[in-house]
Formats: structure tokens, C-alpha cells, sequence
């Protein structure tokens, strides 16, 4: 099996672990834009550029999904704002994610993750809403 030279390995390094552009590491490890487009053609290089982009994509999943969580988390804290502007929006906003992801089935009883609290304080608000 072919292996990747040093200045391929080189260049990996930069981009995926020094997080600098392609034109940045070329630049520094003296690589031409042709000889890198070649390297495209070849088997090896392909199979481990393919596979940073892949932990990259998988760790992009990760921070996005840890941020998700987070982001829900402040959502439905935002719910008992001593505002009532803030706490309306924020069950709207609850709401609307639930439906836009389909997770309320119209024909479903839906058993909230909700405490009965924030249910009723949601149901408050929307009826001033109306």
C-alpha cells in the first residue's frame, strides 16, 4: 500500500490540526496548488483526507448536539422569566420546535416532560396571548 510523504503528512497537520487554511499550508510547507490537486488522484492521500474530514464532521455533530441541549435547557428556563413577554416567547418557541420536529402526534396523548408548573404557567400565558 502507498504511503503519504512527509510533506503530505505535513500539510494534513496544518489544516486539520493547526486549523489553518489549504492556501495557509501550502504556503508554509511550500507545496504548489497543482501538486496538491494531484494528490487528490492518489489513493492513499485520498483515504486520509477523507477520513480528518470525517472525525471533523463528527465531532461538529457533537459540539452541535451538546449545544442543542444546552440551548434547550436555557429555552425552558426562560419559561418562569419574571417577564411575561420572555416567558410567552419561550413556551411559543417550545411549542413550534415540538411541532416542527413532529414530536406531538396529533392523534397521540402526549405525556409532557414538562412539570404540571410550567404547563399550567405556558397555558396561562397563551390565554392571555388570545
Amino acid at each position: 500500500m502507498e504511503k503519504l510523504t512527509k510533506a503530505q503528512h505535513s500539510v494534513l497537520n496544518l489544516i486539520f490540526v493547526g486549523k489553518k487554511t489549504e492556501e495557509d499550508a501550502l504556503g508554509d510547507a511550500n507545496i504548489s496548488l497543482k501538486i496538491y490537486e494531484g494528490w487528490f488522484r492518489q489513493p492513499a492521500w485520498n483515504a486520509e483526507y477523507t477520513a480528518h474530514i470525517k472525525r471533523c464532521k463528527r465531532r461538529a455533530e457533537q459540539l452541535i448536539a451538546n449545544s442543542q441541549q444546552k440551548a434547550a435547557e436555557m429555552l425552558i428556563s426562560l419559561t418562569d422569566s419574571d417577564k411575561d413577554d420572555v416567558s410567552r416567547k419561550a413556551c411559543l418557541d417550545i411549542l413550534e420546535i415540538e411541532e416542527s420536529e413532529g414530536t406531538r402526534p396529533k392523534d397521540v396523548e402526549q405525556k409532557s416532560t414538562l412539570s404540571k408548573a410550567t404547563q399550567q404557567r405556558i397555558l396561562k400565558l397563551m390565554a392571555k396571548d388570545k
